[in-house]
């Protein structure tokens, strides 16, 4: 989605996302995620290029779309944590083909190029300075863990972010979601602001 932002008339693009978990085994799970991130980004890069005031050849995705003045902001359940492929992918902006989450079998032929795209991206909950301190953003009875991003390009940066309970509220109750909580994810709420 594309939105303006009422103070400095920037553009803003907006991805909200849930990567697919409920393969038959993890690999495939993470093969899968891995492959929808790739087309996810693949595309956001090509909307933004398209829509791109500052860029005057809106046909081409260039190696670098932070060039222009939009901001991006990718949020949502991508069902993977910080060690995970996809993770790293989105956080790096490159995968090796040779990464051993990409399954390589009859189904799967290997890759034989890298994956990359081309956003410079910070995770709002999960920089050197702010760090939510809960360890997951998800939590049911066999699983746990932090699943759930909001990523910001470089054009913006992180303001604040919502103030989680202590994590003896989430555990007050065997697993989420709870009496007190309707989901099995913690929701999670950044304000952002355009870097001058």
């Amino acid at each position: 989605m594309l939105f303006e932002d009422q103070l400095t008339k920037r553009d803003i693009t907006l991805v909200n996302t849930h990567l697919y978990w409920g393969c038959r085994t993890v690999a495939e799970n993470f093969q899968l995620q891995i492959f929808q991130a790739e087309i996810m980004m693949d595309r956001l890069a090509k909307f933004t290029s398209a829509n791109n005031s500052d860029n005057s050849n809106s046909n081409t995705t260039s190696q670098n779309s932070n060039s222009n003045s939009m901001g991006v902001i990718i949020c949502g359940d991508f069902n993977g944590e910080e060690h995970g492929a996809t993770f790293q992918f989105l956080k790096n902006g490159n995968l090796p083909a040779q990464h051993p989450d990409i399954t390589r079998d009859e189904i799967n032929p290997p890759c034989e190029e890298d994956m990359w795209h081309p956003f410079t991206l910070k995770n709002a909950f999960k920089q050197d300075d702010r760090d939510s301190g809960l360890p997951y953003s998800a939590k049911t009875v066999a699983f746990q863990g932090w699943i759930d991003h909001i990523w910001l390009n470089e054009n913006l940066s992180t303001k604040s972010i919502l103030e989680l309970h202590e994590t003896e509220v989430y555990e007050e109750e065997t697993a989420l979601p709870s009496s007190m909580f309707g989901s099995d994810h913690i929701m999670l709420l950044a304000d952002v602001v355009f870097k001058k």
